[in-house]
């Protein structure tokens, strides 16, 4: 298995541990939906086209994977 980030930080890539990460970076409490984005992009590392209505959060699910 490649070498990861999520591996290396000691960080445990459940949706409570990345909802806790992010509020303290950005302040945020992200929605169960922006979560599922951001496993599928940090956590599996697959594609994700993400077409959402205005408001949704598009931009903390692409902000946040430096992060993690």
């Amino acid at each position: 298995m490649p070498y990861s980030t999520i591996e290396s930080g000691g960080f445990t890539a459940n949706s409570t541990s990345i909802a806790n990460y992010l509020q303290q970076v950005f302040g945020i409490t992200p929605w169960p939906e922006q979560l599922r984005a951001i496993r599928t992009l940090v956590v599996n590392q697959k594609d994700l086209i993400l077409i959402a209505k205005t408001g949704f959060g598009k931009s903390l699910v692409f902000n946040s994977v430096p992060f993690l």
